[in-house]
């Protein structure tokens, strides 16, 4: 199956905000080859395109579905971690009925991992590594759980109070934050033109974000600045995912480790730790409660989600940019069971479109969302009105989009060609001035 990360849950929440090193870790158990079966490519299209409509679908049902909530709309996580957990044991069930998958993969993440034995002069500075090697190996899901809740509970604060294109373009920063901490975790090497491109990419979302430091958007700047680094905690569990693909393969070569143990796990605990990540969430904003008790505001959140109208009514005002009407929990759960089916045919049709899609096709799908999704919400939806047009959006799209073209193509250049750390090459560029070279072509001909 093919490995998988995600900057949020243990789903994809919107895969235009995957990491762009993630299609560089697409596998399946036999290479992906591209079919001249025309049927098949018809298959491929026409799946590429459902996936592109519902992703974009979904950032506006996501968005939609946090207004009714108000202040209670990081709750949403607790739903979508039990949602999953449901969904992806449910899968793994099944597979291990059929034998798709190897029982042993279950007692695999449940194991103990002592590690390589460790000399006796280096036990001494070798104390911490060995501590952690001699935790069970859930100690990687635990992680991941924590990490990926953590930066649920960031973007659900974040969402009923900024702008849905800023929704969309604020988490593009996984770019920047997976290079860097697989820079400084696996010690990955990256040519100058991708390290180039995620610097742009950046720089794509700071003009985005621009017009917001002043003005009648001023009061957004915490909420985007959450949306932004929400991605940081999602990079910390995107790289403790390689590191445990990685392992796996190294005690198991012949066979790869199935990505539904992966997420099935990752969502078990995403949930069980809920009652360590909601407290975070009061740290973020320590007014969340707006005066009540700890006990009485749970209580109105879960009744909010059921669409019970709580008694202090200002906590579900939700805080949106603009003339945006306040709406009341009335209108729950509705919103949020669009937004789950949306959200389960987007995960479904990707993981689908993964093993059979080459690496240019995933790549193209993915970024195909991202202006389609801000264009969508410059249109009038139930309980959502119409984004304001703005040219910084427009020229941080561009940005963003450009550098993203610029990084994959030096990622092909450095896998295909083994380029070194930081190298200034690239070859598909040079490739394509030389054809265009007419002494070049005269020597071609001749030849």
């Amino acid at each position: 199956m093919p490995t998988t990360s995600f900057h949020t849950p243990q789903n994809f929440e919107s895969i235009h905000s995957i990491g762009e090193p993630f299609t560089n870790l697409i596998e399946t158990p036999e290479n992906p080859q591209v079919s001249n079966n025309k049927s098949l490519d018809y298959k491929m299209i026409l799946l590429a395109t459902f996936i592109v409509i519902v992703s974009s679908s979904n950032d506006v049902a996501g968005k939609i579905v946090t207004i009714p909530m108000g202040n209670y709309s990081f709750f949403l996580g607790i739903f979508n971690s039990a949602f999953y957990v449901i969904v992806y044991f449910s899968v793994l069930g099944v597979r291990l009925g059929l034998r798709w998958t190897d029982w042993s993969q279950i007692l695999y993440a449940w194991s103990w991992n002592r590690g390589q034995p460790v000399a006796q002069d280096n036990r001494q500075e070798n104390k911490i590594k060995l501590f952690f090697e001699g935790v069970p190996q859930f100690k990687y899901f635990m992680a991941m759980g924590f990490l990926d809740g953590l930066g649920q509970i960031m973007g659900l604060l974040a969402k009923p109070n900024i702008s849905g294109d800023l929704i969309v373009l604020c988490p593009q920063t996984s770019l920047f934050f997976i290079v860097a901490v697989s820079v400084l975790v696996l010690k990955t090497k990256y040519t100058f033109w991708q390290l180039w491109s995620v610097f742009s990419a950046t720089c794509g979302v700071l003009i985005a974000v621009a017009p917001t430091l002043t003005g009648k958007f001023k009061g957004q700047f915490i909420y985007i600045a959450l949306m932004m680094f929400s991605p940081f905690t999602g990079a910390i569990s995107f790289v403790l995912k390689e590191k445990l693909f990685t392992e796996y393969n190294k005690l198991h070569p012949k066979n790869k480790l199935d990505i539904f143990i992966v997420n099935s796990h990752g969502s078990l605990f995403q949930l069980l730790l809920q009652p360590l990540i909601i407290p975070l969430a009061f740290i973020i904003r320590p007014d969340l409660t707006g005066g009540l008790s700890f006990s009485h505001y749970l209580k109105d959140a879960f009744g909010c989600f059921a669409g019970i109208m709580p008694n202090a009514t200002k906590l579900v005002t939700a805080m949106v940019v603009g003339d945006e009407p306040s709406h009341t929990c009335q209108y729950m759960p509705y919103p949020y069971i669009i937004y789950i089916v949306i959200n389960l045919s987007m995960n479904v049709s990707f993981l689908f479109f993964l093993r059979g899609a080459t690496t240019l096709m995933s790549f193209m799908t993915t970024k195909t969302t991202i202006p389609l999704s801000i264009s969508l919400f410059y249109f009038n939806w139930p309980l959502l009105k119409a984004n304001e047009f703005s040219w910084f959006t427009i020229i941080g799209l561009f940005v963003i989009l450009f550098s993203l073209i610029v990084y994959r193509l030096s990622s092909n250049d450095q896998k295909e060609h083994n380029l070194p750390c930081c190298s200034l090459n690239m070859i598909l560029l040079e490739q394509f001035i030389d054809r265009q070279d007419p002494e070049n072509e005269i020597k071609d001909i001749n030849s």
